[in-house]
């Protein structure tokens, strides 16, 4: 009887000693927060290469022991992956290609796809439901277009990350979606390790814009600089007082109001407005607001 109890209790220890062993080896990986060895670590591999059938341990109680630490230990690694892992959303029509990236993300350590979308309110609903850190946004969605959300998560949602992925390399396209808060904007004939660099940018709180939409930007800054240098030399300049006179012009003041506010005579007011309409080739006052609004002259 004294024989069975002592085997009893030298059983309990050991098997106190096998958890905190494996414990102490898992929890070593954990420290690292090396997500790497996270993913590949288990129990078995310790197990397999530890002697722990021995003093009358059956393998089903080694297996018993096992399994339930590594439910455990799964929820564990799970949670990991959740809280420290670039969580990001797909969100494009095309299921194919939303299988493409998926796929490609799998077997990143560092990536966790949360969820996938194939129109734009779904995009908004599984962003309430989970954490997000990137959304791979297609620009042309079903129900609301890809603009229209990342409009909507730069005002509700400004921590998740925009990176915009279309087929249309169009200027239009690109400020709309960047002037609405995205951090990034790519092809979709895009490679993998370009798409996980530009992810990996954006994480980082950087912008990421592929080669070709890059040039794209720098066109369209260059035509917009090319149109205001040709606006301000088609204008001849217009003097302090003269763009004092306009504005008031602008705001529908009469020419009495006028010399009363700039404290000017009648005759003044009535140079400065002649001098207006030749400068700007207009015919009346009506003309003159128009072409300054155009022009950005009241500015």
């Amino acid at each position: 009887m004294t024989s069975t109890t002592e085997t009893k209790n030298l059983k309990s220890k050991i098997s106190f000693f096998i958890f905190i062993f494996l414990m102490s080896n898992y929890l070593s990986v954990l420290s690292t927060f090396d997500i790497t060895k996270v993913r590949t670590f288990r129990i078995s591999n310790i197990i397999v290469n530890t002697d722990f059938y021995f003093w009358g341990f059956t393998r089903s109680f080694i297996d018993k022991i096992t399994v339930t630490l590594y439910r455990q230990i799964s929820t564990i690694r799970f949670i990991i992956k959740y809280i420290y892992m670039i969580n990001i959303l797909i969100a494009d029509d095309h299921t194919m290609f939303v299988d493409g990236i998926e796929s490609i993300l799998d077997v990143e350590s560092d990536l966790f796809v949360v969820g996938r979308s194939y129109d734009g309110p779904s995009v908004m609903d599984l962003v309430k439901k989970h954490k997000v850190d990137i959304i791979l946004l297609d620009v042309n969605l079903p129900g609301m277009s890809g603009i229209e959300v990342c409009k909507e998560l730069n005002a509700q949602y400004p921590d998740i990350k925009v990176l915009a992925i279309s087929m249309f390399n169009e200027e239009s396209f690109v400020s709309e979606i960047l002037n609405n808060g995205a951090k990034g904007y790519i092809l979709k004939n895009t490679g993998r390790e370009e798409l996980l660099i530009a992810i990996r940018t954006i994480a980082s709180g950087e912008s990421y814009f592929s080669k070709d939409v890059t040039e794209t930007i720098m066109k369209g800054l260059m035509n917009q600089r090319k149109a205001s240098s040709k606006s301000s030399a088609f204008f001849p300049k217009l003097s302090r007082r003269e763009k004092e006179v306009l504005k008031l012009i602008a705001q529908e003041f009469t020419t009495q109001e006028i010399a009363d506010s700039l404290y000017i005579s009648l005759k003044t007011v009535e140079s400065h407005r002649s001098s207006l309409l030749s400068k700007l080739n207009a015919r009346n006052s009506v003309g003159l607001v128009r072409i300054a609004m155009e022009n950005s002259l009241l500015e």
